[in-house]
């Protein structure tokens, strides 16, 4: 798109701080007993999964086409038509209409959305699910010995489907590992903070969007602009 924009990730701010310690650092973490988290929607996140590219500016109006004369385009001649270029009109955001999920700055008749709650949202939810679902499936094997359990989890294939949503997130774990993570004091604590761990609710405060017009292949300058929401 010509028109770019984006609001940085900032540890400094909620609920960026809340959701990279408690919901993507614990991703990595998990990783390391063979648990694989996907949040989905891969086309707005940044590695690891931060949601970052989540304003969503479709619902800001155009102008028509300008004319050669207006942009000073030379005009072809052939048989057909030849297309002059654009502009983009837009307005800066102005008030926030929507304090929950989705933050809407509405410009008269024209709104950017910020969606970036929705998704950290949903990932903490499906991080909530994969606790609660190891501490289900760990239950099975109250009663067994240690030799037992770990026997029969270690001969058992395929994995295991801890956590799923609507958004394409998904977290498993090979059977035969799982035995090893909730047997492990140090990610049963781990697993025991996400269960009790109450979500954050977005902060009001305020925060810097960047536009960047980019026509063709020239690069415009990124202008920055505060708001408060």
């Amino acid at each position: 798109p010509f028109l770019n924009t984006e609001v940085a990730w900032d540890n400094s701010q909620q609920n960026d701080q809340f959701a990279s310690a408690n919901i993507y650092d614990n991703k990595l973490k998990f990783a390391f007993k063979n648990v694989t988290t996907v949040f989905g929607s891969d086309w707005l996140r940044v590695p690891i999964g931060r949601p970052v590219y989540t304003v969503d500016i479709s619902r800001l109006m155009t102008d028509k086409l300008l004319s050669p004369a207006e942009t000073g385009e030379q005009q072809l001649k052939s048989n057909g038509t030849v297309s002059s270029g654009g502009a983009m009109m837009m307005k800066l955001p102005l008030s926030n209409a929507n304090k929950n999920q989705s933050f809407t700055f509405n410009a008269g008749y024209q709104s950017i959305v910020w969606d970036r709650e929705k998704y950290i949202y949903a990932d903490y939810r499906l991080m909530k699910d994969f606790s609660n679902a190891v501490y289900w499936n760990a239950g099975y094997f109250n009663g067994w010995s240690a030799k037992a359990a770990e026997n029969f989890l270690s001969q058992q294939g395929g994995d295991l489907n801890l956590a799923s949503n609507s958004m394409g997130g998904n977290v498993s774990i090979p059977w035969n590992k799982f035995y090893y993570l909730y047997t492990d004091p140090i990610y049963s604590k781990l697993i025991r903070s996400l269960n009790d761990l109450p979500y954050q609710p977005f902060p009001k405060g305020t925060r810097t969007m960047s536009f960047t017009y980019s026509p063709g292949n020239l690069s415009g300058t990124a202008i920055k602009k505060s708001f408060t929401y």
